[in-house]
C-alpha cells in the first residue's frame, strides 16, 4: 500500500502564496507533524489538521508580495500590442484589406440572415401566454388520402371547454371570403381580411386596442372592430367608436356599431386582420348554425387558451375519445377523423394546410438561411487564417526577438489575438454601418419592412457578439499559436524553418472551393425549378386573362343586370372568351364537400373532393381541355343537375378511366349528378402540390369572378370597355381588375425571394473566396520569388511557369470539386422534394459550378503568376 501523503492542494497553496524564505522551513515542519498524526488520529484527520494549518499560515509576515507593477506592465504590453497591430495593418495594406474586405461582407450577410431568420422565427411569439395557446387542427384520413385542414365545425370549441378542465376559453374565427364593401357616408371602398370573430378574441391574443374594452368589443350583436388604417380611410380624424358602418354582406348592406379600434396587425403574425365583426351576427343570420353545427361546416379557425402547464400530447390523447364520441357518422364512412393541437408559434414555419388565413413560410427554407449565413461567415474566417499562416515567414525574426527579450508563448498569442480582435472589430463596424444603409434595399427584396430590432435587442446583440467573438477567437488562435511555437535559435540560425499550417491551408482552401461550387449548383437548381415552374403547362391557359373582382351590391334587378353585362361584354371584339365563377385558378377552393362518391358505391366509400361552380364559356375562357364528353352549355336546361370531373376526380370516385366515368351519376348527399364530360388534369394552384380533383357544377349565375380572354395587346382600350359596361350594369361597385397569369405567380412570391436572397448572397459568397484566393497566391507567389528567376534563368518559359504555378491549387480544386459533387446532389433533391413538379438534376448542374470555380481559380491565381513570371529575374536574384 502507498505512503500516506499530505494533501496536495493545500501544498500547493502553501507553495503559490508563502514566501521563499519562509517556505522550506514551513514545508519540513507540517510534514514532520503530519506524518506523527497519522499514527494518533488516522490519515483522514491528519490530512484535515494539515489543510487548517496551512489556511492559518496565511498571515502578512508569511504571504508574498502583492506585485502591482505587473498589472501596469499588462497593460503597457497591451498599448504595445495594439500599437504593432495597427502598424501591421497599414504595413501589409493588400492582405489588411481582403481581411477586412472579406470579413464585412462575411459579416454583413450573417447579420442580414439573421435578422431575417430571427423575424420568421419570431411569429406571434409576442402574445402573452404563447405557450398556452393551440390552433385546433383537424385531419381526415381516407383509405388513399390524409385531408389535414385548419379549418373545424363550429361546435368543437364550445364542446372542449365545456368536457376539459384543461381549456380555459377559446376563441373561433370565420374568414369572409374574398373581400367586401365598407361604407361610411359618402366613402366607400372595398376592403380585405374581413372576420366574424368571437367576444374572447381580444382575451385570448394579445392584439392590442387604442380604443374600446378587450372583453366587450365583440360582445354584441352588429358590432365592429377596425384596424387603425381602415378607420383613418373611413373616418380621418373623427373619432370612429359610436359610429355606423355599413358593410356589404351576401349581396346587402348591413349597419355595424364601430366598438373598438385595434393597432394595425403586426408583420409577424399569421392571422392579420383588418375588420372583426362580431360572431354572434353571423350565428343570428345563420340560425345558430356558426354555433354548434357539428358536421358540415369546417371552415371555422378555433383556438385554444389552456391551462398553464398542460401536456399537450397527453391532451391531444383526451382528444381522440372526443373524436369517437361525436364524429361516430364520420367512422361509419370509412374516415378516420384527428384532432390535433398546433402551438401558436409554430403555425407560420411549420404549417401548411387547407383554410390558412394567409401562405406561411417554408421552416426548412429559413434554415437553409441561416446554414448559409453561417458559412458565409467561415469563409471569411478562413480566408483570415489563410492570409495569416501563410504570412508566418514574414514574421520570424519579430517573434524570435520578442522571445529572446523575454515574451512567453502566451504573451505572444495575445498580441496576435488583439491583432485579429482589431480587424474583426473594423470589420463589424463597417458592416454594421452598411446594415443601416443597405436595410431599404434588402426589405424591398424580402417584400417586408423588418426592423432593426437586432441592434437594440440585448439577447440578439449577445447572440451575435458571441458568434463573431468566437469566430475571431477560433480564426485566430490556429496562426497564433503557430507563429508562437517557432524557437528563436532556428529563427536566426542559417537552417530553414519549416513551417506549419500547410496542410491545414490546403483543407480550408478546399472547403472554400467546396462551398463555391455547391452554392453556383445550388443558384443553379434553385433558378431552374422557379423558371419551370413559373413557364410549366399547367393544363389551363392563364395568358392574357382578366379577372375582375365579382359585384358586392346587388338588389332585384341584378339577373337582368347581369345578363345585359354578358351580354354587352360578348360584343367586343377583343375579347374571344368570357365566364364567371366561385373561384379561379391560383386561388385555395373552399367550397369541398367530404361526402362525394359514385353513387353505385356505399356510404362508407365517400370522398373530399373540392368543387367549383362555373358559367358557361369557363373551359373556352381557360382552354381545358376535354377528354371525353361535353362540356356545359347555355343550350342544355338540365345542366344544373349534371357535372364535370377532372381526371383526378374520376380516379379519386372510383373510375378505371375517364370514359369509364360518362353517363354516370355522382352522390352529393341527398343529390345526386350525372357526369357529362371529364377533362384533363390541371393545377388549380401551385407546383409545389399535386393535380387537385375537381368538381365542375353548372352555376350560370355565380360572381364571385369574371374572367375574360383578351385578344389583343390593347389592354388599355379593352379594360376602358369593360369598365364602362360595369358601371353602366353595377352602379356604386368598385371595378377591381387583375390578370390572371400574374395572380396566379403570386404563389410563387416566397419562392421568388428565396431565390433572389440565394442567388445575391451565393455571389457574395464566392467573392469572398475570390478575395481571399487572391490573397492567399499574392503572398504564396511572392515567397517563391526566387524560385521564379532561377527557373528563367534556367531558360523556363512563362507558359511553363504559370502551369507550375497554378497546378497546385487545380488539385485543389478537383478535390473540391469530388467531395461537392454528392452534397449537390443530396441538398438539391433535398429542395426539389418539396415540390410536387421538379426538374430533375442533369449533369450540367454539377459541371457548370465545377467549370466557373476551376475558371476563377485559374484566373485569380494566373494573374499574379503571369505577374511574377513576366518580371525581370535580375530583380528577384541581384542581393545573391
Amino acid at each position: 500500500m502507498d505512503k500516506a501523503q499530505p494533501p496536495k492542494f493545500a501544498k500547493w497553496l502553501l507553495k503559490k502564496f508563502c514566501r521563499e524564505e519562509h517556505l522550506e522551513i514551513f514545508l519540513g515542519d507540517l510534514e514532520e507533524l503530519f506524518y506523527q498524526r497519522i499514527n494518533t488520529m488516522g490519515v483522514q484527520n491528519a490530512r484535515w489538521i494539515y489543510t487548517k494549518e496551512v489556511l492559518s499560515l496565511f498571515r502578512p509576515f508569511a504571504l508574498k508580495r502583492i506585485q502591482f507593477r505587473s498589472k501596469t506592465n499588462q497593460t503597457v504590453m497591451l498599448l504595445n500590442y495594439l500599437k504593432i497591430a495597427w502598424r501591421n495593418l497599414f504595413k501589409h495594406r493588400i492582405q489588411s484589406s481582403i481581411n477586412i474586405l472579406g470579413l464585412t461582407i462575411g459579416i454583413l450577410v450573417y447579420l442580414f440572415l439573421y435578422q431575417y431568420v430571427q423575424f420568421e422565427r419570431s411569429y406571434d411569439k409576442w402574445h402573452t401566454n404563447v405557450s398556452e395557446i393551440y390552433r385546433l387542427r383537424f385531419d381526415r384520413i381516407y383509405e388513399d388520402k390524409h385531408d389535414k385542414s385548419a379549418g373545424i365545425t363550429p361546435f368543437v370549441g364550445p364542446y372542449l371547454k365545456q368536457e376539459f378542465p384543461e381549456v380555459l376559453d377559446y376563441t373561433k374565427l370565420w374568414q369572409f371570403g374574398g373581400n367586401s364593401i365598407l361604407q361610411y357616408q359618402d366613402i366607400s371602398f372595398r376592403q380585405e381580411n374581413i372576420y366574424y370573430a368571437d367576444s374572447s378574441f381580444f382575451q385570448v391574443f394579445s392584439y392590442p386596442l387604442k380604443a374600446g374594452s378587450p372583453s366587450q368589443v365583440l360582445s354584441d350583436v352588429n358590432t365592429m372592430v377596425l384596424s387603425e388604417r381602415v378607420a383613418q380611410k373611413l373616418f380621418g380624424n373623427e373619432d370612429p367608436i359610436g359610429n355606423t358602418v355599413k358593410f356589404n354582406s351576401g349581396g346587402s348592406f348591413r349597419e355595424y356599431v364601430i366598438s373598438g379600434i385595434a393597432e394595425n396587425s403586426p408583420e409577424n403574425t399569421h392571422l392579420k386582420f383588418d375588420v372583426l365583426l362580431s360572431f354572434k351576427t353571423l350565428v343570428q343570420a345563420t340560425d345558430g348554425r356558426a354555433h354548434d353545427f357539428l358536421l358540415g361546416w369546417n371552415a371555422f379557425l378555433t383556438y385554444l387558451k389552456v391551462q398553464p402547464g398542460t401536456d399537450k400530447d397527453l391532451l391531444e390523447q383526451k382528444l381522440e375519445a372526443f373524436t369517437e364520441k361525436y364524429y361516430a357518422r364520420m367512422k361509419e364512412r370509412n374516415i378516420q377523423p384527428l384532432l390535433l393541437l398546433q402551438p401558436l408559434e409554430s403555425i407560420h414555419l411549420e404549417s401548411n394546410l387547407r383554410f390558412e388565413p394567409e401562405p406561411n413560410g417554408n421552416g426548412k427554407m429559413v434554415s437553409f438561411l441561416l446554414i448559409l449565413a453561417f458559412f458565409i461567415l467561415a469563409i471569411a474566417w478562413f480566408n483570415y487564417v489563410n492570409l495569416a499562416t501563410a504570412r508566418t515567414s514574414e514574421r520570424t525574426k519579430e517573434v524570435g526577438i520578442r522571445k529572446v527579450a523575454g515574451a512567453n508563448r502566451l504573451d505572444l498569442v495575445r498580441q496576435f489575438l488583439l491583432e485579429a480582435l482589431l480587424i474583426n472589430g473594423i470589420s463589424i463596424i463597417l458592416a454594421v454601418g452598411l446594415l443601416v444603409l443597405l436595410q431599404p434595399i434588402f426589405n424591398s427584396m424580402i417584400g417586408k419592412d423588418l426592423p432593426l430590432s437586432i441592434l437594440y435587442s440585448p439577447i440578439h446583440m449577445v447572440e451575435i457578439l458571441g458568434v463573431l467573438v468566437f469566430g475571431a477567437l477560433i480564426s485566430s488562435i490556429y496562426p497564433a499559436g503557430i507563429l508562437a511555437s517557432f524557437s528563436p535559435v532556428k529563427m536566426f540560425s542559417n537552417k530553414k524553418v519549416q513551417f506549419k499550417g500547410i496542410n491545414v491551408r490546403r483543407g480550408l482552401v478546399i472547403f472554400q472551393f467546396a462551398i463555391s461550387i455547391i452554392l453556383i449548383a445550388g443558384t443553379l437548381v434553385v433558378s431552374k425549378q422557379i423558371n419551370f415552374m413559373r413557364n410549366q403547362d399547367l393544363g389551363v391557359d392563364l395568358d392574357k386573362v382578366i379577372v375582375l373582382n365579382g359585384p358586392d351590391i346587388v338588389d332585384s334587378t341584378f339577373t337582368a343586370r347581369f345578363n345585359s353585362f354578358k351580354e354587352e361584354v360578348g360584343r367586343l371584339n377583343a375579347i374571344s372568351g368570357h365566364t364567371n365563377s366561385t373561384t379561379i385558378p391560383g386561388r385555395e377552393i373552399t367550397w369541398v364537400n367530404n361526402s362525394v362518391r359514385w353513387a353505385k358505391r356505399p356510404e362508407t366509400e365517400v370522398n373530399s373532393i373540392p368543387i367549383m361552380g362555373i358559367g358557361p364559356g369557363f373551359f373556352k375562357t381557360f382552354q381545358l381541355e376535354t377528354i371525353v364528353g361535353r362540356t356545359f352549355s347555355e343550350d342544355y336546361q338540365q345542366d344544373s343537375n349534371r357535372v364535370v370531373l377532372t381526371a383526378a376526380a374520376a380516379r379519386k370516385l372510383g373510375f378505371t378511366s375517364p370514359e369509364a366515368a360518362l353517363n354516370e351519376q355522382v352522390r352529393d348527399g341527398d343529390y345526386l349528378f350525372e357526369v357529362i364530360g371529364v377533362t384533363e388534369d390541371f393545377n388549380q394552384q401551385s407546383l409545389n402540390m399535386d393535380y387537385h380533383p375537381v368538381i365542375f357544377r353548372y352555376l350560370p349565375n355565380s360572381i364571385s369572378y369574371f374572367s375574360f380572354k383578351v385578344d389583343t395587346d390593347d389592354y388599355a382600350q379593352v379594360l376602358a370597355s369593360l369598365e364602362s359596361q360595369w358601371k353602366a350594369q353595377f352602379p356604386g361597385n368598385p371595378f377591381d381588375y387583375f390578370f390572371m397569369d400574374e395572380f396566379f405567380d403570386r404563389q410563387y412570391k416566397a419562392d421568388l425571394q428565396f431565390g433572389q436572397i440565394f442567388g445575391i448572397f451565393s455571389l457574395l459568397a464566392i467573392l469572398i473566396a475570390i478575395l481571399g484566393l487572391f490573397g492567399l497566391s499574392t503572398l504564396l507567389i511572392a515567397r517563391r520569388t526566387k524560385e521564379i528567376g532561377i527557373r528563367k534563368v534556367l531558360g523556363a518559359s512563362i507558359q511553363s511557369l504559370f502551369i507550375h504555378l497554378s497546378l497546385g491549387y487545380l488539385k485543389l480544386v478537383l478535390v473540391a470539386i469530388i467531395f461537392a459533387i454528392p452534397a449537390i446532389y443530396y441538398l438539391g433533391q433535398l429542395w426539389l422534394n418539396n415540390y410536387a413538379f421538379h426538374i430533375k438534376i442533369t449533369w450540367w448542374v454539377f459541371i457548370i459550378p465545377a467549370f466557373i470555380v476551376t475558371l476563377i481559380a485559374i484566373t485569380t491565381v494566373g494573374y499574379k503568376s503571369i505577374k511574377a513570371a513576366l518580371a525581370n529575374p535580375v530583380k528577384a536574384l541581384k542581393h545573391e
